[in-house]
C-alpha cells in the first residue's frame, strides 16, 4: 500500500545545515515508486547566483530524488534522520502525491525562498494543509511566548559566533512570538506538530500519524565554542583593552589609532547592516535597531579622527555618539529587539570612547 511520510533531518555542524532539513516521501511498492521531495535545493549555476543569493532574490526549486540516494547522503553526512508514516486515506495520499508531481513540473518547481515563511518545512506544512483542509488540525503548540529569534537560539547554543552574526543581521521584526503554525519553519517544530496534529474521519479524529521512527542516528556533530573564543569573552577582551586605552589618553599618552580602528569598524558593520536591511528582499533583517550603535557614519567619522583639528564639528558627533552608547547600557533591554549580552561591553566602548573623546577633544 502507498505511504506518505514526512523525513526529518537532524542538524549539521555547517551554517546552511544548522536548523536541520524537512522533506517528504511517496512510497508505493507495488509500482516501484520510492521518491523524496524536498523544497530547498538551488541551482549554483544561476547566472549572477552570489548577487542574487545576497539580495534575497535566489529562486530555489522542489527537487526529486529516489530514496536511496536520500537515505545515501545523509549516511554519508553522518545526519541523524527520522521518518514519520501519515495515516490518512488513499485519496488523500493520491493527492499529496498528485500536488507533489504538479509542483515539480519545470513552470512551476520554482520559488522566492523565505527563511522564516517559505521554506522547506513551510512547504511541506501547507501541502498538507492544501490537501487536506479542514479535515487536518493542529495541535496545541509546543511551547508559547517565544519569538522567532528564540527558536533559533535553541540551535546555536554550541555555535556562539553563528549567534552573534545572526543577533546583528536580523532586525526586530524576529523579536515577534511565533505561533503553532509559524514555529513550523523549523523541521523539529514541524515534526513534532505532525506528531501532535488530528486527521478527520467518518467516525471522528484520530492521529496523523501511523508510525515514527528513527531510520539513521548518526553522531552528535556539533563542537562548543571554547570559553576563550566566545564573543562575550572576546568583546570583554576588547572592553579591557579600549579601557586602558582611554587610561593611557586620559594622561595623554595615547594614540589615536585604536579609535580609528574602533570607529572604522563599527561603521563597516553600519554598512552592511544597512544593505542587508534596505538594499535586499531579506525580510527578516528589516527594523534593526543594531544601526543606533553600528551606524554608518562612524566609518567617515572614524577616518575623520585623522584630521579632527579641522572638523571640529566631529567634537559634537562623538558627544552624541558616547551619549547614546549610555543610553544603551541604561535601556538596550526594553528596546523592541533582543541584543545579546555580547554587545553590551560594546556598548560600554561606544560610550567611554566617545565622551572621552568629547571632552578630551583638544588634547
Amino acid at each position: 500500500m502507498a505511504e506518505i511520510s514526512l523525513l526529518t533531518v537532524a542538524p549539521g555542524s555547517e551554517l546552511y545545515s544548522a536548523f536541520g532539513h524537512s522533506a517528504i516521501r511517496v512510497h508505493d511498492p507495488a509500482t516501484g515508486v520510492d521518491e523524496v521531495y524536498n523544497y530547498g535545493t538551488f541551482d549554483f549555476n544561476t547566472p549572477n547566483f552570489y548577487p542574487k543569493f545576497m539580495q534575497g532574490k535566489l529562486e530555489y526549486m522542489v527537487d526529486k530524488d529516489p530514496m536511496r540516494n536520500f537515505d545515501y547522503a545523509y549516511r554519508y553526512f553522518e545526519r541523524t534522520y527520522q521518518e514519520q508514516v501519515l495515516d490518512i486515506s488513499q485519496s488523500q495520499k493520491q493527492g499529496i502525491a498528485d500536488f507533489l508531481a504538479k509542483n515539480n513540473l519545470p513552470e512551476n518547481r520554482f520559488y522566492l525562498y523565505d527563511f522564516f515563511f517559505d521554506n522547506c518545512a513551510t512547504r511541506l506544512r501547507d501541502v498538507v494543509e492544501n490537501v487536506m483542509g479542514d479535515s487536518l488540525r493542529w495541535g496545541a503548540p509546543t511551547k508559547t511566548g517565544a519569538s522567532f529569534r528564540d527558536y533559533l537560539h535553541e540551535y546555536l547554543t554550541e555555535k556562539a559566533w553563528i549567534e552573534f552574526g545572526i543577533d546583528l543581521a536580523l532586525g526586530a521584526v524576529v523579536d515577534r512570538e511565533a505561533d503553532i503554525r509559524e514555529q513550523m519553519f523549523l523541521p523539529d517544530y514541524l515534526a513534532t506538530a505532525f506528531g501532535g496534529a488530528e486527521v478527520r474521519t467518518a467516525t471522528g479524529w484520530k492521529p496523523l500519524l501511523k508510525s515514527q521512527e528513527t531510520i539513521y542516528e548518526g553522531p552528535d556533530l556539533v563542537a562548543a565554542t571554547p570559553w576563550y573564543l566566545h564573543p562575550l569573552s572576546i568583546t570583554m577582551l576588547i572592553m579591557g583593552l579600549m579601557l586602558w586605552h582611554s587610561w593611557l589618553r586620559w594622561r595623554g599618552k595615547g594614540k589615536v589609532a585604536p579609535d580609528v580602528a574602533l570607529w572604522v569598524t563599527l561603521g563597516i558593520m553600519g554598512c552592511v547592516i544597512s544593505l542587508l536591511w534596505f538594499a535586499t528582499d531579506h525580510t527578516a533583517t528589516a527594523q534593526n535597531w543594531n544601526l543606533l550603535w553600528a551606524n554608518p557614519l562612524h566609518l567617515l567619522a572614524g577616518l575623520g579622527l585623522v584630521w579632527r583639528k579641522k572638523l571640529l564639528w566631529l567634537k559634537w558627533y562623538f558627544l552624541g555618539a558616547g551619549s547614546l552608547g549610555v543610553l544603551l547600557l541604561l535601556l538596550g533591554t526594553f528596546l523592541p529587539q533582543h541584543f545579546p549580552l555580547a554587545f553590551y561591553p560594546i556598548f560600554v566602548v561606544i560610550a567611554v570612547r566617545g565622551l572621552m573623546l568629547f571632552g578630551k577633544w583638544d588634547q
